[in-house]
């Protein structure tokens, strides 16, 4: 996707004037490298979107009152949907957010279920709340080597000579040759 034309321009500007720092971990989420790594930034993200509110209440034992600040749930379910506000933050429903930022076990299978719903709802909620016109899901990102596109890339050098990044940028097709498969001894 090109970079550049008049709505990707309008909804960059959109995004980095969201409040805190919830577009720098969306794009945390769009690079990690495990499932794990992409839920734990997409929930931060999702926080950081929900903000905060004043929680008061009345303490059931002592009839003491307490006030303090805490995470927006209403609008958190908001921005999550009800599948994987349900998932992350419901107890008998796994509390993965809980699981996941107590280094407690989290069921990898449960990961994998709730990363995608959790990622589309933020997309979803993003979209409408700001009126996003070219936000478009981001699928097979580069998370490690392996599965970047040219990351198995090999070239042989024509003349053995070390060129120079600019050299090598600029006239990489005639500095060196692409190699079918790894080198012997790779």
């Amino acid at each position: 996707m090109p970079l550049g034309q008049a709505e990707q321009v309008r909804d960059i500007q959109k995004l980095l004037a969201l409040p805190g720092s919830a577009v720098n971990y969306l794009r945390e989420a769009n690079n990690a490298s495990t499932a794990k790594t992409q839920l734990a930034m997409l929930v931060i993200a999702a926080e950081a979107l929900a903000g905060q509110k004043r929680i008061t209440g009345t303490c059931k034992a002592c009839g003491t009152e307490y006030a303090y600040g805490g995470t927006d749930k209403e609008k958190l379910r908001a921005v999550l949907g009800d599948e994987a506000f349900y998932a992350l933050y419901v107890k008998d429903g796994g509390s993965l957010r809980n699981l996941l930022f107590h280094g407690k076990a989290v069921p990898g299978d449960a990961v994998g279920q709730t990363v995608g719903a959790t990622y589309r709802a933020i997309r979803t909620y993003l979209q409408k709340e700001l009126g996003l016109e070219s936000f478009e899901e981001i699928v097979g990102a580069p998370r490690t080597f392996d599965s970047f596109e040219h990351g198995w890339l090999f070239v042989r050098l024509r003349d053995r000579q070390i060129p120079s990044l600019r050299d090598l940028e600029q006239r990489w097709e005639t500095l060196a040759e692409i190699m079918e498969g790894e080198p012997p001894g790779y």
